[in-house]
């Protein structure tokens, strides 16, 4: 009989494809990200050698070539601007000492820092103007800061809880986001206002690796036949419908919403052979994309953005 437990949310790491379990480890890869409007190319990150770079490819998985690679740093966890036209990635040495947030433009120029300094900044995601991000304020203790894309503006605390909390995702209209949170000692997704005002519990079942998808409605992973699958939670609602059913060594993490709202991007991994991919996720079928890679996220292009 399977035990059930508690869902434990992962611990801070950029080391590339390796392990991601039910418990307090590493997180070995980065996330898919996908954001609205009309897709242009699928950015993601790969382990190459002895650091993790950013790639990019066609939609179908083809002309795959690297975007971004500093020596001597890691480079992952990569999210696109409304328009399309720059990526927020977090970055940091090879030991996973330190973590910094840093924007780059969609041709892989023009990298600059965002968020530097002493403490350990990673996991931004754009909000309107800003990016949320999370912060590690000691081994266990993460929350929610954003800041704006003005010069000289220092970061903004969103949440104050002792435990855990990180992995925002903006919602479409971008006044509010949704991230895991382990308060309560139990991991579940919950929402705020972008002003981090008006906490609410959004899942009443345990779940990791929040996603807002385009048309509002809720993406996230939750244990289900022994291993982490996606669900998606519709706008309002507080049932779920199960898109995947992996079973182990398999499982999925970080579930992104296509650009149409039509899929979701997830990264797969295999624990016994410590394999990494991103598959699009529709309705009775995943189509494989990028092997040897996770962090997918699909370039949006809408119309009349000023970003």
């Amino acid at each position: 009989m399977q035990r059930r437990g508690r869902l434990q949310l992962p611990a801070l790491a950029l080391v590339s494809s390796a392990l991601l379990v039910l418990s307090l480890v590493p997180l070995a890869s980065g996330t898919a990200q996908v954001s609205p409007g009309r897709p242009g190319f699928l950015v993601f990150q790969r382990r190459d050698d002895s650091n993790t770079e950013l790639y990019r490819a066609s939609l179908t998985g083809d002309d795959v070539r690297k975007l971004l690679s500093r020596p001597g740093t890691n480079e992952s966890h990569p999210n696109w601007s409304p328009s399309g036209k720059q990526l927020v990635f977090t970055t940091g040495p090879l030991d996973s000492s330190d973590f910094d947030l840093w924007l780059v433009n969609a041709n892989g120029t023009g990298a600059r820092p965002l968020v530097t300094g002493p403490t350990k900044d990673l996991w931004g995601q754009f909000c309107g103007d800003r990016v949320v991000f999370t912060r590690q304020l000691s081994t266990m203790n993460y929350d929610l800061w954003s800041i704006g894309l003005g010069s000289g503006e220092k970061p903004r605390r969103l949440t104050h809880d002792p435990g855990a909390e990180l992995y925002a995702s903006c919602h479409p209209s971008g006044d509010r986001i949704a991230f895991n949170s382990s308060r309560g000692g139990q991991n579940r997704i919950w929402g705020m206002r972008l002003d981090g005002t008006g906490q609410t519990l959004l899942t009443r079942r345990q779940a990791i690796d929040a996603e807002y998808l385009a048309n509002g409605a809720l993406a996230y992973v939750a244990q289900s036949g022994g291993t982490l699958n996606v669900f998606r939670q519709g706008p309002g609602a507080t049932k779920a419908i199960q898109l995947t059913f992996a079973k182990m060594p398999l499982q999925y993490r970080l579930p992104k919403g296509s650009p149409d709202g039509k899929a979701v991007y997830a990264t797969l991994y295999d624990l016994t052979k410590k394999s990494e991919l991103v598959q699009r996720i529709a309705p009775g079928k995943a189509i494989t994309i990028v092997e040897n890679g996770s962090a997918g996220t699909v370039q949006p292009r809408p119309a009349g953005a000023r970003r």
